[in-house]
């Protein structure tokens, strides 16, 4: 009797410590989002659909080669017990990260034409230098954010993401009305990747300097191979996760024009506000604070994922009813007549909303009981079924609208059944 209410006490005080966490992080990403969104109507008028399809482009390039700039070493920073061996992970992952940006910097300055060329954005040619910036920016702070959340350091990340929202936002206004387009876009993305790194590091400087010492090569390449699950399924998975997230875009830029993947671009990225601010945000808070449980306390951890799964279901309603039944008449409204097309998307796209909101935080326990094939499975089922969709849409010439409805039908499936599988998953540890 005495054990049970010790652990419902604890679930409680977790449940509570997690809300908070969340919280925190909320508030920062939530003012993040709303100053972003608050200038997209500046910056939907000032740059056209057509420089929104070529962002969409280079958001997808960069997205696809994330998942090497760390080798997702990163992921694992806030799993070891010792603090020594955390900060020899980190320097694995910024180690990772450096090599591979200055290979990838290699490649471009000898093949940037080539590549482009082949891929029918050649327009991305003359700014290849900013696709290794924006690598190496999102390695560094990916590594960073994951110490913060080793070490609990909710606020510093808050405040990273109004960073990068106002730094973004700025350049991308700014050079967009001194007719630097798609430039502004461009840069505006990648200051977005390293806006905020110097905060962290700030904010860590001291626990650095006392874990610095205990560095040395011998101990990170022991690590590299303890954890090398995580580059041996994590790199597919994300890249399988991020080549699902923009293949829609791509097929669309194949199969259509610019102007249509800029609308769905628009699309996807309001879209991706809530899930941001509220899926992502709880998610990091869900991981530190499961992680500092420890995996052996099933039932504890159990017990928070089932609450957390029943309140972000709620909380995902109101965004989805308000995009389903007025997606067309709000973003015509907002963004300019010119989106409308974008507000149609949007409307089709709600029920996906609903599924991705659920699954973001709760996905981690994938990383908390080392179950990353499992993981990269579910990713190669997703991106099987996206390309067997767009393939077909293809083939039998279907129009846009169409393919849009279909593929959010689908990926609401597959994603419902990843938030079921890990609900089950605790019956198996």
């Amino acid at each position: 009797m005495l054990t049970k209410l010790k652990a419902k006490f604890a679930t409680k005080t977790a449940n509570g410590s997690i809300m908070r966490n969340m919280m925190i992080l909320a508030s920062g990403t939530a003012m993040a989002q709303v100053f972003s969104f608050a200038t997209m109507p500046v910056i939907t008028r000032i740059y056209s659909p057509s420089d929104f399809g070529v962002l969409a482009i280079f958001v997808a390039i960069v997205s696809l080669l994330v998942p090497f700039a760390t080798f997702r070493y990163s992921i694992a920073i806030p799993l070891p017990r010792r603090s020594q061996t955390a900060i020899n992970l980190l320097a694995l992952s910024m180690s990772v990260s450096f090599i591979v940006a200055i290979f990838l910097s290699v490649v471009l300055f000898f093949g940037a034409d080539y590549i482009f060329d082949f891929f029918s954005v050649s327009i991305l040619s003359a700014y290849w230098w900013l696709l290794p910036l924006a690598l190496l920016g999102a390695g560094i702070y990916e590594t960073l954010m994951s110490w913060s959340i080793r070490e609990k350091q909710f606020k510093i990340i808050a405040k990273t993401k109004m960073t990068q929202s106002i730094a973004s936002s700025i350049i991308k206004i700014v050079l967009g009305l001194l007719a630097f387009k798609p430039f502004g876009l461009l840069l505006g993305h990648t200051v977005a990747q390293v806006a905020g790194i110097g905060s962290i590091v700030s904010q860590s400087k001291d626990t650095f300097a006392q874990n610095k010492r205990y560095i040395n090569l011998s101990r990170i390449l022991f690590l590299a191979k303890r954890y090398s699950n995580f580059p041996k399924y994590q790199i597919a998975s994300r890249f399988l996760l991020a080549f699902a997230s923009h293949t829609p875009l791509m097929f669309v830029a194949f199969m259509y024009d610019s102007d249509a993947t800029g609308q769905l671009a628009l699309a996807f990225m309001v879209l991706g506000i809530p899930i941001t601010l509220i899926g992502s945000s709880m998610g990091q808070a869900y991981y530190g604070e499961i992680t500092k449980i420890g995996k052996k306390n099933v039932i504890q951890i159990k017990e928070i994922t089932y609450s957390l799964t029943k309140k972000l279901f709620i909380l995902s309603i109101v965004p989805f009813l308000i995009l389903a039944l007025f997606g067309e008449l709000l973003f015509s409204f907002i963004f300019g007549n010119n989106w409308a097309e974008a507000g149609i998307f949007s409307s089709m796209l709600a029920v996906y909303l609903v599924a991705q909101f659920m699954s973001a935080p709760i996905i981690n326990l994938f990383n908390l009981y080392e179950k990353q094939e499992k993981l990269f499975l579910f990713n190669l089922q997703r991106i099987i079924l996206i390309v067997v969709i767009f393939t077909t849409a293809y083939i039998i010439n279907l129009e846009i609208n169409e393919v849009i409805l279909i593929f959010s039908i689908a990926i609401s499936i597959h994603y419902s059944l990843i938030v079921i599988y890990l609900l089950r998953i605790f019956k198996d540890v």
